[in-house]
């Protein structure tokens, strides 16, 4: 994973939400919620799912990580998410934020990988 910190259920998360069953993310999302600590970089993670759970749930194509066909940016931006979920000018928070869209991208290239998908 792209952190050192682990949020219990968000590879389950992310699983559901990557085979698009929104209903189920909800539901683990829910239970993410219920379940950790208010830490403020648990509370950047989870902004950032939540953030997940509503841009797939929007299926706007020029949402870059709901689209099809753009490894290159995605690339790009991985590299982004990874310098700032380090950068020690940030607040816990948003080093939480970006760590959770480096878990994501983990999950997601290997889950593309597995089926052949790049």
């Amino acid at each position: 994973m792209g952190s050192t910190k682990k949020i219990l259920l968000a590879d389950t998360f992310f699983q559901e939400l990557l085979a698009g069953r929104l209903t189920s993310a909800d539901r683990v999302l829910q239970r993410i919620n219920e379940t950790t600590h208010t830490l403020e970089w648990q509370k950047g993670y989870i902004n950032a799912l939540e953030g997940m759970l509503l841009a797939s749930s929007s299926k706007d194509e020029r949402i870059i990580f709901t689209s099809q066909g753009r490894e290159k940016q995605t690339s790009k931006l991985i590299k982004v998410f990874s310098q700032q979920s380090k950068n020690k000018m940030l607040g816990e928070f948003d080093r939480g934020f970006f760590s959770a869209w480096i878990d994501y991208s983990h999950i997601q290239f290997s889950s593309e990988n597995s089926t052949g998908a790049l």
